[in-house]
């Protein structure tokens, strides 16, 4: 992509979706690599330069930890104060 992996996490939408559909869409995300078993999309040394630090154990840690904080949310939640 045109960001790069080591650059953070891009959640990028276009066209009309609700605040709540993009929350059910980061948490079924979020769920998926909780569950995720097998060998990590492009984790192979011919598909990656960090191949080595591709972290499935870290990644379904993480995935837990944030589908804990968003399992209350709601779109509401998603409006910042100006």
């Amino acid at each position: 992509g045109p960001m790069g992996c080591r650059t953070g996490f891009y959640f990028l939408l276009r066209d009309n979706v609700s605040r709540l559909d993009a929350l059910h869409l980061v948490q079924e995300s979020f769920a998926f690599i909780r569950d995720f078993e097998g060998e990590i999309p492009g984790s192979r040394r011919e598909e990656c330069g960090n191949y080595k630090e591709h972290d499935l154990k870290g990644a379904k840690e993480t995935a837990v930890d944030m589908l804990e904080v968003l399992k209350d949310w709601t779109p509401e939640k998603m409006e910042y104060e100006v």
